[in-house]
């Protein structure tokens, strides 16, 4: 396929860094929204807020000269002589979306619409997002609603659970917002101690959301890892991962470390047609050379393990399995974060190249051991 050349490539430094204004009560769950849409924990949400002005805060992500996103947290809101004046004037200069996040069972709102009225007189048309947060506490006692069904209007129904309280607390807060949001998601974002599953409830709806609501320039600088993956692709790299297991645990040493490499580059090349970049899938293989030979030094390490008898054959060829899924989908993602990246006009380099293929081989890793 021949693509059409642009003029001029975009480059995804030159773009504006999408940013969301949290609007919220403290204890709201705004943190909680961060921590689940960039992978950051808590402690280091806490520690990278940068001050903005005497009572909002900035957070980067990832810090830096070049983040992929930005967060502004308004606070004080419980503070009956905070002028939030200055706020509102240099959160509406940045924020491309505002995100107003509330308790489901917190009925004390009056000041964050208050808040957000006076940034929509400035701003009419700015895209605001009402998110319901601790869900949990309108069903107490009961794990969250499967499969969702909070993707429409209300009311919601789950044969498990007697929605009806809950129906009318949310009800009461959207009513409360009123024509001021685009859009109502609920999530319930909580930590795995809390014994609520998933603990990223409704995450993927935020996503959603959030891509649709933000402008369509803007939505473009976001990363792969905040937009969500593509099924298409995913389902791609899972496939491929499964018959790079299946050739690592053939107890033959050395069928391994020839089919694998055959297979993963018929993943890049079926990836590349999906991208509609595929002429740049035999560039990113040879590229990507030097960085592979620290997965095939474990892959041989796995090969030579069958050469055991009895022991060696079946401990080998659970580690060679296990080496060549894990390593074929972070391949896999790492090339559609590449190629996404070059199509933006962007050039990763290769420490960033690395560093990013660490990171996918250790979220494979995690996914490969049944961890979330």
């Amino acid at each position: 396929m021949v693509m059409p050349t642009a003029s001029k490539p975009v480059n995804s430094a030159s773009l504006p860094v999408p940013t969301l204004w949290m609007l919220g009560r403290a204890q709201s769950g705004k943190s909680s929204i961060i921590r689940a849409l960039t992978g950051c924990d808590q402690v280091t949400i806490g520690n990278g807020y940068t001050p903005c002005t005497q009572a909002t805060q900035i957070f980067d992500f990832p810090p830096g000269a070049t983040p992929a996103m930005r967060f502004l947290d308004t606070r004080g809101f419980d503070d009956p002589n905070y002028d939030p004046h200055e706020d509102i004037e240099a959160c509406n200069h940045q924020a491309h979306l505002i995100v107003v996040v509330m308790r489901v069972l917190d009925r004390a709102q009056a000041r964050v619409i208050e808040i957000l009225d006076k940034s929509l007189h400035k701003k009419p048309f700015r895209p605001v997002m009402h998110v319901l947060t601790c869900l949990h506490e309108g069903y107490p006692g009961h794990n969250h609603p499967d499969p969702y069904p909070f993707a429409g209007p209300p009311p919601w129904c789950c044969p498990e659970i007697n929605l009806g309280e809950f129906n009318r607390l949310a009800r009461l807060q959207i009513e409360a917002m009123g024509h001021r949001a685009s859009r109502t998601v609920l999530v319930d974002i909580t930590p795995a101690e809390f014994g609520m599953n998933p603990s990223d409830y409704g995450l993927e709806s935020l996503r959603e959301n959030l891509l649709d609501l933000l402008p369509a320039t803007i939505r473009s600088g976001l990363p792969d890892w905040i937009a969500g993956p593509d099924p298409a692709m995913e389902a791609v790299i899972q496939r491929h991962a499964w018959i790079a297991a299946a050739t690592g645990g053939v107890p033959i040493p050395g069928v391994d470390l020839v089919g694998v490499t055959a297979i993963q580059a018929r993943m890049v090349s079926e990836l590349g047609r999906l991208l509609e970049i595929e002429d740049r899938s035999e560039f990113f293989l040879r590229m990507m050379g030097p960085l592979m030979l620290s997965t095939i030094g474990r892959r041989t390490a796995a090969s030579l393990i069958k050469l055991i008898p009895w022991v060696g054959s079946f401990v080998g060829a659970l580690s060679g399995a296990a080496i060549n899924g894990i390593s074929t989908v972070a391949l896999g993602k790492l090339f559609v974060w590449y190629s996404r990246a070059s199509k933006r006009g962007s050039k990763p380099n290769m420490d960033e190249i690395s560093a990013e293929y660490r990171r996918r081989f250790a979220e494979a890793l995690r996914s490969w051991n049944g961890e979330r």
